[in-house]
């Protein structure tokens, strides 16, 4: 399951471990590796976040159980984004959810900011507990919404503040994302629907871009680490109303985000 209780960082490291072992590991060596040794006097600690973490990459199809042993699917990018393409893989059904609820986790990302076009929420459990598709699962607990809070800061999607979360996409987690681009510039429509779409949802509920989204292209931009041009007389879609604009190109001197 993906909601569990998980704070982002171990995530990357029991993944490195696991690909890094070179032969299938038991779920006994893995936890006992994350978990820390008792000091003498005190009560030996929890292997529950160990437990969580495995449980999670394996409910992403990062990290794969055959017979009892554990190995680790190899990737060619970085591991946020990984983690990314393959939760919303999940959410569109593409790859196969370990739990009925294992959809919702990148698609609470598209209900709670992007199609109302929200860039700060403090009630986050209660409207998650509002979407049809959660409600019918049975809700989803406060501990698990604060879990998902810190995985989704973690992967550059946002930042908790006090008891809400501000949903604002780092720009240099979406510089990693544009930099998948093969070209160095192309339309926004088709960096929008076939680059960006693969790794988490972009639009606002009147077509346009959600403003998590837009912010940080906008200020890519400002510092000219992108160009957005309108592009006259191209029949591709247009964003950013009103200013209409249809091409994206990457920057090759700019500075660091």
């Amino acid at each position: 399951m993906l909601f569990r209780t998980v704070y982002g960082p171990e995530l990357k490291s029991l993944y490195q471990y696991v690909c890094g072992a070179g032969e299938p590991l038991s779920r006994q060596h893995i936890i006992q590796a994350f978990t820390p040794t008792a000091k003498d006097g005190e009560n030996c600690p929890s292997p529950q976040n160990a437990e969580d973490a495995l449980s999670f990459l394996v409910s992403s199809h990062l990290v794969d159980e055959k017979d009892g042993a554990f190995v680790g699917n190899r990737i060619n990018q970085p591991f946020p984004l990984a983690l990314l393409g393959n939760l919303r893989a999940i959410e569109r059904g593409t790859l196969q959810s370990r739990h009925p609820l294992d959809p919702q986790y990148s698609a609470l990302l598209h209900h709670l900011f992007m199609s109302p076009d929200l860039l700060y929420s403090d009630n986050l459990h209660g409207r998650a507990n509002s979407i049809n598709e959660i409600k019918k699962l049975g809700g989803i607990s406060k501990e698990k919404i604060q879990a998902w809070k810190r995985v989704m800061e973690y992967l550059g999607l946002g930042y908790r503040i006090n008891r809400g979360f501000m949903c604002a996409i780092a720009p240099k987690r979406l510089m990693t994302i544009i930099d998948t681009l093969p070209e160095d510039q192309a339309t926004l429509q088709r960096f929008f629907e076939h680059t960006l779409d693969r790794f988490m949802p972009y639009l606002n509920s009147s077509g346009d871009i959600a403003q998590p989204i837009r912010q940080s292209l906008l200020y890519l931009a400002e510092i000219r680490q992108i160009e957005l041009s309108p592009l006259q007389d191209s029949p591709h879609k247009a964003y950013f109303q009103p200013d209409n604009l249809r091409q994206i190109k990457r920057e090759h001197a700019h500075a660091t985000v």
